[in-house]
């Protein structure tokens, strides 16, 4: 055995970086080490926010829990336990000026990740936590009293706890592959199937490239699991947008969604008879303008998007509103209000900035992020099945999950020093 540590956490992302240097600073006693594959930690960091790290929101703990679906209530105790009004504070008391938008969401106030980053590294150094580059783990062992770890390099470490936070699938360039799950089988941990979350759509039935760039500030998104309203924004190649970003983990590659794009003024969905209705109107009131200059007038819809619809339709756009039939309007209202499109997630991963699924949430006590399995191996961040939306949400989870397993970790009797 080569060396002998208190802590090894597998994994330099926010969550492992932050457990490390929260239990340095519950317990200055215990002894810390960092295994990172790649050169240098954090390296999805530096791409969350687009760059400029939107670290948490302006919501308490009870209103963030919303915000990761059916796992919110497995994180409760974490988010409880670390707010994100306390991870403001923490990171303004290191040194790191914040600032809030009208949305909520929160960043350094420099908008650049790089910032965040540097304050988790410094605190590292200060806290004299060993960091080993370029090393992977490659084993987890254990006799009940203590862990083996192995290494890319041939080491084996004594740990007397590890913690498992090596993120998801996600953006797999950083480092994100999915280790963490083939340690935790290893203990018996049952993994729910990892899939792409907060991720774009490709759209397989039909040909998007003519409406790239067109957005939509309301449409309602339905599917098998669920039924969304929010912005919308067609790329090259199918469909983007907070309703289908945040949503995308509950859709699956081969699904049919349906896109309804008309709303009463009420910003109630309106049925197709409604606006069958209402085109049937509207077109009577104008017999001399033509149907695609009736619909952009009456609906707000992008002409692009019109045109767009009208040509999917097989309706031509030269017809005057005067020869509205009631069967032409149907037809037009199905295309505007039950509008199928089949999307595809594949090779999503290499693009979106979470995973859903991972080390099972019943397998791990939501007090402590320890597992069920093995004491004193403990789980933080993305590892796990718990994802959120975008804004914020999966950079909290990763500091709260860090928090309640630092404190737990720091808490243990192994050669424990009071802070």
């Amino acid at each position: 055995m080569d060396t002998s540590i208190d802590l090894v956490v597998v994994g330099g992302g926010p969550a492992g970086l932050f457990a490390a240097i929260r239990t340095k600073e519950l317990n200055p006693g215990i002894t810390v080490m960092v295994l990172e594959k790649m050169d240098r930690c954090g390296r999805k960091l530096l791409l969350t926010g687009a760059g400029q790290c939107n670290l948490t929101r302006a919501e308490t703990s009870r209103e963030m829990i919303s915000g990761y679906g059916r796992q919110g209530r497995f994180l409760g105790t974490a988010l409880a336990t670390l707010s994100p009004q306390a991870t403001c504070s923490w990171f303004e008391t290191c040194g790191l000026p914040l600032t809030t938008r009208s949305d909520k969401k929160i960043f350094p106030a420099s908008f650049r990740a790089m910032d965040v980053l540097d304050v988790l590294m410094g605190r590292c150094e200060a806290l004299g936590i060993d960091i080993q580059y370029h090393t992977a783990c490659m084993s987890i062992d254990t006799d009940g009293s203590a862990f083996s770890v192995g290494t890319s390099d041939g080491r084996s470490i004594v740990a007397h706890a590890v913690l498992i936070a090596t993120g998801g699938m996600s953006c797999p360039g950083t480092g994100s592959t999915g280790d963490g799950y083939a340690l935790a089988k290893t203990f018996g941990h049952r993994i729910i199937p990892p899939r792409p979350a907060l991720a774009s759509a490709r759209v397989l039935n039909e040909d998007l490239a003519d409406l790239e760039g067109v957005s939509l500030e309301t449409v309602e998104l339905s599917a098998s699991h669920g039924r969304w309203k929010g912005p919308l924004v067609f790329t090259r190649n199918g469909i983007s947008g907070p309703v289908v970003i945040d949503n995308s983990r509950d859709l699956a590659t081969g699904e049919t969604v349906r896109l309804r794009l008309v709303f009463r003024d009420e910003g109630k969905p309106m049925s197709r008879e409604q606006f069958a209705a209402v085109l049937l109107r509207q077109a009577h009131s104008m017999p001399a303008k033509r149907i695609d200059t009736m619909l952009h007038l009456a609906t707000g819809l992008p002409k692009r998007l019109v045109a767009h619809k009208m040509s999917m339709l097989r309706i031509s756009q030269d017809i005057p509103c005067a020869d509205m039939s009631g069967s032409l309007a149907a037809k037009i209202a199905s295309g505007l209000c039950q509008w199928p499109l089949v999307v595809s997630f594949e090779g999503a991963f290499k693009t979106c900035m979470a995973t859903a699924g991972g080390v099972s949430l019943e397998e791990i006590d939501s007090k402590t992020m320890m597992s069920t399995r093995a004491a004193g191996l403990y789980f933080a961040g993305e590892t796990i099945d718990a994802d959120g939306k975008s804004g914020g949400y999966n950079l909290q989870a990763a500091w709260s999950t860090a928090e309640l397993a630092a404190r737990s970790i720091a808490s243990r009797s192994y050669r424990r020093t009071e802070p």
